[in-house]
């Protein structure tokens, strides 16, 4: 019996596993008026205007009833269509997400204050109005204090969020941002993220992944290494402290099913709550897990997705103590991608496991580092060793000797 699936989008990255299968009618909703070389003869298309107007995915969704489509879940992975993604899955009936949830899941001052309304540790904050005038960059100092974080209402990424250590740097901060913003007092920690795949209050998959490098720095170029995922076989207490911050911020936001990443940090007095999104990492995460684990998380989201067995699946214990990915990205500097590094050559280095260039990365990609589009991806290379510090030595020896050319 096949199923049918409803994406947002033409991303290889996220919906190219869906693609050519006997089980699976794929189905895209899109801006464009024709669909590209690797969906085209492998789904059907629904041309909307704009993917982000009610009305206009309304009237997709009249259009797939109309023909018959009767959608099992609906795909998409930018973190930027995920309201798209609830008001598509409310016109079609589907019982989630919900906008309600995605509201929780998309605007931070919404999930931090249901979090902490729910006695979980987070960091105070204030909403900051759209547009701002001169006073509001003192405001937020005198009523957050020094350091702070300043960035967007909704999810995205790492784009157009500082760490501000001044006046000026807030100042600096709000005139980068291009809509409604949250300014939050500065938790010192260690950040992790959760990945997990939930059916009810019990997980299909759990990973805790220890950042490299903050999201922070990463977003303005700083550093390489993105996530490390740790064997929970060898880090029993992080695994168990984890699982029950992320059941109770579940609780308080209402999410039962589906992929979450959440984000936390580590302190001396504990938890601290960060973020959370009813979604997958991004980045080449999925395939980290594939790597970690011996399925995809793209697959396994699939799995679940459709009701399938998860027995089915085959999930194995880590591999290594530590599996991660690390990001060769372009040089921060005005150009175009003039050459590329040999995957295949990277691929034979010792402890790598798994590469791939970032989706849209190829010769040609215009690099502008005033752009401020958040973590500027390239190649992504993901290795298995035996400690932290491996990986940042790996990642130094391997992006020195196979960059990624501008001119």
């Amino acid at each position: 019996m096949s199923d049918d699936v409803v994406v947002l989008g033409q991303s290889v990255f996220w919906h190219g596993h869906l693609l050519g299968r006997n089980d699976i009618r794929v189905h895209v909703v899109d801006e464009s008026p024709t669909l590209s070389p690797a969906f085209e003869g492998r789904a059907t298309l629904v041309t909307v205007p704009s993917l982000k107007s009610v009305d206009d995915l309304t009237w997709a969704a009249g259009t797939l009833l109309s023909r018959g489509v009767q959608p099992r879940w609906i795909g998409v992975g930018s973190e930027m269509l995920q309201t798209s993604r609830g008001q598509l899955a409310a016109a079609l009936g589907l019982p989630g997400p919900t906008p309600e949830l995605v509201t929780r899941t998309r605007d931070k001052r919404v999930m931090k204050k249901l979090v902490r309304a729910a006695g979980i540790p987070a960091a105070e904050f204030v909403s900051i109005p759209h547009p701002v005038d001169r006073a509001t960059a003192k405001s937020i100092v005198d009523q957050l204090g020094l350091p702070c974080v300043v960035k967007p209402v909704g999810g995205s990424g790492s784009a157009r969020t500082y760490l501000c250590h001044s006046i000026a740097d807030v100042a600096a901060a709000l005139d980068r941002q291009q809509g409604p913003a949250i300014a939050e007092r500065h938790v010192a920690g260690k950040e992790y993220h959760v990945d997990a795949v939930w059916d009810g209050d019990q997980p299909w998959v759990f990973t805790v992944s220890e950042y490299g490098v903050p999201p922070i720095e990463l977003g303005q170029g700083r550093g390489r290494v993105v996530s490390m995922v740790h064997d929970p076989s060898r880090r029993p207490d992080l695994y168990s402290d984890a699982l029950a911050l992320s059941r109770r911020v579940n609780r308080a936001l209402g999410i039962t099913e589906g992929p979450t990443h959440l984000e936390f940090f580590e302190t001396s007095d504990g938890l601290v709550f960060n973020e959370v999104g009813s979604r997958m990492a991004g980045g080449a995460f999925p395939s980290l897990v594939r790597a970690m684990c011996g399925t995809d998380l793209r697959e396994i989201c699939t799995q679940h997705a459709r009701r399938a067995p998860r027995a089915d699946l085959r999930i194995s214990a880590p591999r290594h103590p530590v599996t991660a990915m690390f990001n060769i990205a372009p040089p921060r500097t005005y150009g175009r991608i003039t050459a590329l590094p040999d995957l295949e050559k990277i691929a034979a280095e010792a402890h790598v496991l798994h590469t791939e260039i970032s989706e849209g990365v190829c010769v040609g990609l215009r690099i502008d580092p005033g752009a401020d589009k958040g973590h500027p991806w390239g190649v992504l290379v993901i290795v298995g060793t035996e400690d932290t510090s491996s990986v940042f030595d790996l990642s130094e020896d391997i992006a020195s000797r196979f960059p990624i050319y501008v001119g």
